[in-house]
């Protein structure tokens, strides 16, 4: 199903441009929950009553064009001299964020919206190399209290986290009980979280696990174009 969509959206892609399981499978996750979250509730209902009487006092400043961002992690092993060759799985990654208008992440899902996307994951995926990374860390250690804090309260208050540990062989590690079992995060501790993980060899493909509230997680069950790509486990 995946080569599926790969070959459905080269028409919307430029044929210099590699587009990655990744760059779809990010940009598709990100897509859902993004509906998923606007059939539950409008996003200016999030602002209350400020947002109606900043949008009718002062039209020119406040900004009617809302965004929907989307939280990359980011493996830095491929992307930093001396991490290119190593195993472990603790901490080596980066954080960047994504945003689209929430017109393109909620007006239905279809090879054209998840070109766009798509194209947009890749070039940020793209972008972020060694002297991106240590610019960032330089300005965070100059003083760490001031951009710290924002910092990892912006990435809780994120619409959508995505990370992608399908390049770790999860699935060859054996302590002596055999293969390890997948242990998700509960929504109340990391809501709106969603984790590609490999999947077993002699199946293929990957496994997407979403932790969203009850309510999103049935609308999810209800987008046609996401029942129509997976096939659901659990």
């Amino acid at each position: 199903m995946l080569a599926l969509l790969h070959s459905s959206i080269k028409e919307y892609v430029d044929c210099t441009e590699r587009i990655s399981d990744n760059d779809i499978l990010t940009a598709l996750v990100s897509m859902l929950v993004a509906q998923s979250e606007a059939e539950q509730t409008t996003w200016s209902s999030h602002l209350g009553v400020l947002y109606y009487l900043a949008s009718y006092l002062i039209p020119s400043v406040f900004v009617q064009d809302r965004e929907f961002a989307t939280e990359i992690v980011i493996d830095t092993r491929p992307r930093l001299d001396g991490l290119r060759t190593a195993k472990y799985m603790g901490n080596a990654v980066f954080a960047g964020c994504l945003t689209n208008s929430l017109e393109s992440m909620t007006g239905g899902i279809n090879a054209c919206s998840l070109a766009l996307v798509a194209r947009r994951v890749r070039q940020l995926v793209h972008h972020i190399g060694a002297p991106y990374i240590g610019q960032l860390f330089d300005t965070l250690n100059n003083d760490p209290s001031r951009f710290m804090c924002p910092l990892a309260q912006d990435i809780t208050r994120m619409p959508a986290v995505v990370s992608n540990q399908s390049q770790f062989e999860l699935c060859k590690a054996d302590f002596g009980s055999g293969i390890p079992a997948w242990v998700s995060p509960i929504e109340i501790q990391f809501p709106h979280y969603v984790a590609i993980i490999p999947v077993h060899p002699s199946i293929g493909g990957y496994g997407i696990h979403i932790t969203m509230s009850r309510k999103a997680m049935v609308s999810i069950l209800c987008n046609k174009f996401w029942m129509n790509t997976v096939d659901l486990v659990y």
